[in-house]
């Protein structure tokens, strides 16, 4: 498969690249209760490794987007899923339309990751949205993300100095996980995306006013 092609987007404009496992979504294999199957949206991926997972939506993660572009954000989402996959599952659950492009890993667990430097956009305003900490996440997925984005950090978080620290939190806002050990799970409400907008307007707006530019939402 070839590498990605990256589609026209504006290098001046604030970014926001979003998670999307356990941040805008939530995953069951379907045999870790039956039930699952009627409660959610199942998947079965024919002729792929990832077979019958069941996703949800959390409740206010199409207003989350929503806002996001009504003030006037451009949108990637930002996985280290299976490209081909996360693309269906984002239009299956209806918000596709919300991003400029779903960026992930072109293969079923490669050898590799396809998102590097010189294959992922590089706006000079940016924001990753992520429910992985920096410092404790074993697959140092949103380290890996930042990386991607053309920060230049130490792939352990241990080796990081205070002024790699301060590079990743200008770009970075962690968001509450929100992950289901089953379906009585979905009895409570997951904590809202909504309240996070504020925190990503705050560190793009400090980004513009670094270098003297502002942003009208």
């Amino acid at each position: 498969m070839s590498k990605l092609r990256i589609v026209n987007y504006d290098k001046e404009k604030p970014t926001v690249f979003v998670d999307l496992n356990e941040t805008l979504i939530t995953s069951l294999y379907w045999y870790e209760c039956k039930k699952a199957k009627k409660l959610g949206l199942l998947f079965p991926s024919e002729g792929t490794r990832v077979q019958n997972i069941v996703h949800w939506l959390r409740p206010d993660a199409e207003h989350f987007l929503e806002e996001l572009t009504a003030r006037g954000y451009q949108l990637f989402l930002l996985t280290r899923g299976w490209r081909p996959y996360q693309q269906e599952v984002v239009e299956k659950l209806g918000i596709s339309q919300y991003f400029l492009q779903v960026l992930g890993e072109k293969q079923y667990k490669p050898k590799r990751p396809d998102i590097t430097g010189k294959t992922m956009p590089e706006p000079k305003y940016f924001v990753l949205f992520d429910d992985a900490a920096l410092a404790n996440d074993d697959k140092l997925r949103s380290i890996w993300k930042l990386k991607g984005l053309g920060l230049k950090l130490p792939t352990e978080y241990e080796h990081w100095t205070e002024t790699h620290k301060a590079l990743a939190d200008r770009h970075f806002v962690l968001c509450d996980e929100w992950e289901i050990a089953g379906p009585t799970d979905l009895e409570i409400d997951p904590p809202p995306l909504i309240p996070f907008i504020n925190e990503i307007d705050k560190k793009l707006q400090a980004q513009l006013l670094n270098t003297g530019e502002t942003h009208d939402k």
